[in-house]
């Protein structure tokens, strides 16, 4: 995955991040910055389009730079890991003798209300001369991915990176797997054979999909079709469907919200077996459908294997 890696004040491209990087043969753009001719919003946007043009998984920044790479990681959404950040450069940067327009950061800053904490990492000395005791980012960062190494000043190579870094790259790369799950489009897979869906052929233990919604024109629900799909929540059924197979969605553990329409004619024993949210209170069922036993019924036989079921769900760490 690229790395844009972004210096700090007066830094240099090839800084102790970028050094780091290099020796652990990760591919990096370092983007060479004039911090006092150009304004932060300029910098910010030409920085936020390189990271899009070179499709950049994740950034990295020193001191100044963190400022810009946590204000892009944040848009984007995108790990980043940062190494002494000057994350209130307006009360810093005029000590340096910066002459630009302060006003710019404080504006920018406002981004950072919206950061999620588990896409940072980051690495501090606690004799950092320029930044002083790094209060501001120990309140807003997490401290399980916080680093503070004894004796180290504002220079990078002070900081033992070589030692934080690969394990920051590990992190980086699930962080951004999970992300991709997340918010990935799940494919909808069903058998489907004339007008009956047969039974929906995507992973029943899939925790990322949730919601189905069967297809147009499907006029029967199969046997067991959705049997045992755990981390459902919510299915649509389409108008027209006219019969509820047996044990259809038994054991759908977390089902809470599913239309049954007007059209439906049959539901067939155990349609809805096992399903602890669903009964016939949140459930409207039409009076000219037949019911061949009780569709909600939660056996006893199978009460303590539900417990579980549901149990296993609250502990899943991907939830």
């Amino acid at each position: 995955m690229n790395i844009l890696n972004i210096h700090g004040y007066k830094g240099t491209p090839h800084n102790a991040a970028y050094n780091t990087l290099c020796g652990l043969e990760k591919p990096i753009i370092s983007p060479e910055i004039d911090y006092d001719s150009d304004t932060p919003e300029d910098i910010l946007l030409r920085l936020t389009e390189l990271c899009i043009s070179e499709k950049c998984e994740s950034l990295a920044g020193t001191s100044l730079g963190g400022f810009f790479a946590l204000n892009i990681a944040i848009k984007l959404e995108k790990p980043v890991i940062l190494v002494n950040p000057c994350l209130q450069p307006e009360t810093v940067l005029p000590n340096l003798g910066y002459e630009g327009d302060i006003s710019q950061f404080i504006v920018m800053s406002e981004v950072f209300k919206k950061l999620d904490r588990d896409s940072v990492c980051c690495v501090i000395g606690d004799h950092d001369e320029i930044i002083g005791d790094h209060y501001y980012t120990k309140r807003l960062l997490s401290s399980k991915n916080l680093q503070i190494v004894e004796g180290g000043t504002h220079a990078g190579d002070t900081l033992n990176l070589r030692r934080y870094f690969p394990d920051m790259l590990k992190y980086q790369y699930i962080y951004n797997l999970n992300m991709k799950r997340r918010f990935a489009v799940p494919k909808r897979n069903y058998q489907i054979t004339g007008d009956c869906l047969v039974r929906c052929c995507e992973s029943c233990e899939d925790p990322y999909i949730t919601e189905y919604t069967v297809p147009a024109g499907i006029k029967t629900i199969g046997e067991s079709a959705f049997f045992q799909f755990i981390y459902v929540k919510k299915i649509t059924l389409p108008d027209g469907l006219v019969e509820i197979g047996d044990s259809a969605f038994e054991k759908c553990a977390e089902l809470r919200r599913i239309n049954i329409p007007l059209s439906v004619r049959k539901i067939g024993k155990h349609a809805f077996r096992n399903c602890p949210y669903l009964n016939k209170g949140n459930v409207r069922i039409p009076r000219s459908a037949e019911l061949c036993g009780d569709p909600f019924k939660t056996t006893e036989d199978n009460r303590r294997e539900l417990d579980e079921i549901l149990f296993n769900q609250r502990d899943n760490p991907l939830l």
